[in-house]
């Protein structure tokens, strides 16, 4: 068993400062940390859909909740023992300009390639952007309660899904040529892949979803590889809630670094490898507080 991210009583200091309002199983809006009983029954399956997702180490400080709105909607089967993730993705493709300054700023010129014409690589891009999510996410830990939980199911299987939209995301992933661009405020920049749970946006290069077979790097001053690493599922982890891996204790001291400091770290998903660590099923253990009202924990 690892230990939980937060308390029980952590959770339950939450639930307090939240109000219980109805329950609510369809999009657009769920309630944050409802009560415990919540149910008369125990259907077969239930669903929520929108769920909220308090920040991962960081929510309560400062006086305030970080809470990232709507992140994902969640399934839980009984039957099957399944709580999947579903995260509705919008695909939008960015067309190539030319780059060009007017007044002493950045500004986009003429278009140099496009989208339009290049229906199969959009549509390779978005299985395999699927693909890689759906792979790396599902089915590397199971969860269950962490003390006495008014549940029958004692144990879960878990799984990500990854449902193209065109309209009601969750998340929009915008898609860029690997030689494009971005304007920031000193001109012009090589696009930088990034995500957040609070951000609409997912920004990726075409070739991100590409998983790596070795990544070296340094940890602690010595040469290390990292295997089967990818910037999709890394950047994806952040859009569901993630840190990096080491976060916590880099913000604590910022001479470490929060990729890792061991090759076990460096090696997770949240890091620069293709691991799951059980700190990384966090958005899993919060729609489970949602469903039975109890901490859970990876086994």
């Amino acid at each position: 068993m690892k230990e939980m991210p937060i308390s029980r009583e952590a959770y339950e200091s939450v639930a307090k400062k939240q109000p219980t309002g109805p329950i609510v199983k369809q999009l657009p809006s769920t309630p944050f940390f409802p009560p415990t009983k919540r149910f008369n029954g125990k259907p077969a399956v239930e669903k929520l859909g929108g769920i909220d997702v308090p920040d991962q180490y960081y929510f309560g400080n400062y006086g305030q909740q970080n809470v990232a709105q709507k992140v994902f909607d969640a399934t839980l089967d009984r039957a099957k023992q399944t709580l999947t993730l579903t995260v509705k993705i919008k695909f939008e493709f960015v067309d190539l300009h030319h780059m060009d300054w007017k007044d002493d700023q950045p500004v986009w010129g003429k278009r140099l390639q496009t989208w339009e014409d290049k229906k199969e690589r959009k549509e390779k891009f978005i299985r395999a952007f699927t693909n890689v999510i759906q792979s790396r996410w599902s089915g590397k830990h199971k969860l269950s309660p962490v003390t006495h939980c008014d549940e029958p199911v004692k144990i879960y299987d878990t799984v990500l899904h990854v449902e193209p939209v065109t309209t009601g995301e969750h998340k929009v992933v915008k898609v860029h040529f690997d030689n494009d661009h971005e304007i920031s405020e000193h001109g012009f920049n090589d696009v930088i892949p990034r995500a957040s749970a609070n951000i609409h946006d997912i920004i990726l290069s075409e070739s991100d979803v590409k998983i790596a077979a070795e990544t070296p790097g340094i940890v602690k001053g010595q040469p290390i590889v990292t295997k089967n690493y990818s910037v999709a599922a890394h950047e994806f982890g952040h859009a569901i809630g993630l840190h990096h891996i080491n976060e916590k204790a880099a913000n604590a001291n910022q001479a470490l670094d929060p990729y890792g400091e061991t090759l076990e770290q460096r090696n997770d998903t949240m890091g620069n490898g293709g691991n799951i660590a059980p700190e990384d099923m966090w958005p899993y253990i919060v729609a489970m507080y949602y469903f039975t009202g109890c901490p859970w924990e990876t086994t």
